[in-house]
């Protein structure tokens, strides 16, 4: 057996499979160069958005285990205009949510299903994920390959990915997360902090996969 992150192995393990070696091969990170400042200025004509706007992005589908309404409860409470949220995504609570950020009279951007997810988050300023149950997250790596500073809700997953514990927030505590995202917004250092943090994080996802997987088999064979 193969788990992408040690929280799975743990649920396998308690599944049964305890009289199995489980092996923990992580999903990877492609690094590739690009050009931050093309890819703001895109968005900005993209999503007719004034220049000196501060793009706060989150990607993922719309079902109650990613915890958006969270988010749009932290954005509500923002103290700055130039703060904007862009959700990539659909899903069953995509219309509550349009719904919820209108009432919260909160600056959000639906973009729906997007095959350019990863352009779009090279041009963006701070990625927040507020899931409260996931997997290996793909958002989160996908963040850290486009060199994004992360700010992620604190559950056992995602605490494999953003180690550094002043870069998550409780997933029922909104309030923090309103005072983490105004830190940043009011900080340039405090970002560049938790920019720095995510790189140094994402060296642990750079490694060639498949030659990984290969030394996996390799060793599952030797032992059996």
């Amino acid at each position: 057996l193969v788990a992408n992150c040690e929280s799975i192995k743990w649920e396998l393990e308690n599944l049964g499979h305890t009289n199995k070696k489980i092996q923990v091969l992580y999903n990877n990170i492609d690094v590739q160069q690009f050009k931050k400042e093309k890819h703001k200025k895109w968005i900005l004509k993209e999503f007719d958005l004034q220049e000196d706007v501060f793009l706060i992005v989150s990607s993922g589908l719309m079902i109650p285990r990613k915890n958006q309404n969270s988010l749009l409860k932290a954005m509500a409470n923002i103290n700055s205009n130039k703060a904007v949220l862009i959700l990539m995504g659909d899903g069953p609570l995509c219309n509550p949510l349009q719904a919820m950020a209108k009432q919260l009279d909160i600056k959000v951007l639906f973009t729906g299903w997007r095959q350019d997810v990863l352009k779009v988050l090279r041009g963006c300023d701070l990625f927040v994920f507020s899931s409260y149950l996931e997997g290996m997250s793909n958002s989160i790596l996908e963040a850290m390959a486009c060199e994004l500073p992360c700010l992620v809700s604190d559950i056992p997953e995602n605490r494999e990915l953003i180690t550094d514990a002043e870069q998550r927030f409780p997933v029922d505590q909104s309030e923090i997360l309103t005072k983490m995202i105004n830190e940043v917004l009011h900080s340039r250092e405090r970002l560049e902090t938790i920019q720095r943090a995510t790189l140094e994080d994402r060296k642990r996802f750079i490694f060639n996969w498949n030659e990984k997987i290969i030394e996996i088999a390799k060793e599952v064979i030797r032992t059996n």
